[in-house]
C-alpha cells in the first residue's frame, strides 16, 4: 500500500459520520487505490488486514478471492466500499422481506473504475 493512501485514510476516516463523509472519503482514496500495483503472479486466497484505526472505528482490508469463488448471503451491519484491482467481481444486493432474503437489486459487475458502496 502507498503511504499517501494510508495517510489519507488516517486523516479522513475518523470524520465519516454521514453520507457526505463517505463520499468525501471515496473521492479522496479512489485515485490512490487505483495507483496500487498488484503483482501478476497469483496471490494466495485470504483476507488481509492492511490498517486498523486505534479504537477499532474503521479498517482497511484486502480480500483475495479465488477464481470461481461464490460467497453466501451475509450482512455487514455497516457501510463499506470496495474496489476491484484485478479481475472482476459479481455482487448482488438483498433485502429482508418477511424474514427471508430477497434480491433487492440486479446484478452488478464492477469494473476496475467502479466504487460500489454498501
Amino acid at each position: 500500500m502507498t503511504d499517501d493512501l494510508l495517510l489519507t485514510l488516517d486523516a479522513l476516516a475518523p470524520d465519516v459520520h454521514d453520507i457526505q463523509g463517505v463520499v468525501r472519503l471515496i473521492r479522496a482514496v479512489t485515485p490512490l487505490i487505483h495507483a496500487v500495483r498488484i503483482p501478476e503472479a497469483a496471490l494466495p486466497w485470504g483476507r488481509y488486514l492492511v490498517r486498523a484505526a486505534p479504537g477499532g472505528t474503521w479498517n482497511l482490508q484486502m480480500d483475495v478471492f479465488s477464481e470461481g469463488y461464490v460467497g453466501g448471503i451475509h450482512a455487514h451491519r455497516t457501510w463499506g466500499a470496495f474496489w476491484v484491482l484485478r479481475g472482476s467481481l459479481w455482487s448482488e444486493s438483498y433485502a429482508l422481506v418477511e424474514d427471508r432474503p430477497r434480491l433487492a437489486a440486479g446484478r452488478r459487475h464492477p469494473s476496475r473504475r467502479d466504487t460500489p458502496c454498501h
